[in-house]
């Protein structure tokens, strides 16, 4: 399972080591080699520009400014979401985690296992965009989008973000 840009590199990983991997969960995945929109790349610079100076508690305020980060109807949620970033900015630091396989994009309908793609029907756009891309170009994959959750949708809706996986991973062990 990975989430926003650790989706990207859990693609990755399954088209490197196709044995090692049975299936996959993605959620508001970054697929490597699909465009960002200059709207997304303009909203997300200031957190950009943060993190690239190490200045953990200016990414972490850059990023209560996104608007897609959960739904306008959880405000719980973007309140537990922050406090999470407040408590633990150390998880927002950059690192070298290169993706070991560069644009992937074109490479996706080499996988040949289930996959499980969910995105929030209120994230941003461009992820929405990704989430597609990544449901069209791979075989075996069901694309889900959650009503009322933005780009973190398990902590949004956790029942049933699990539900959803727990059903996905049932269907594929009997």
């Amino acid at each position: 399972m990975g989430a926003s840009s650790n989706g990207g590199r859990v693609l990755s990983f399954a088209l490197d080591h196709p044995n090692a991997v049975e299936a996959l969960v993605v959620v508001g995945t970054v697929v490597p080699g699909v465009p960002f929109s200059k709207e997304f790349l303009a909203m997300a610079e200031p957190a950009i520009q943060s993190l690239m100076k190490n200045d953990l508690a200016g990414a972490v305020a850059a990023f209560e400014k996104f608007p897609h980060l959960v739904s306008p109807k959880n405000p719980d949620a973007k309140e537990k979401a922050m406090a999470l970033m407040r408590a633990n900015p150390q998880n927002l630091a950059p690192r070298k985690l290169e993706d070991p396989s560069g644009a992937i994009v074109e490479r996706l309908g080499e996988l040949n296992l289930p996959v499980l793609v969910i995105v929030g029907a209120d994230d941003h756009e461009n992820n929405r965009h990704h989430a597609k891309v990544a449901s069209d170009k791979i075989v075996n994959s069901l694309l889900v989008t959650m009503k009322d959750a933005g780009h973190l949708a398990y902590l949004e809706r956790p029942e049933e973000f699990a539900s959803l996986v727990i059903s996905f991973i049932k269907a594929r062990t009997r």
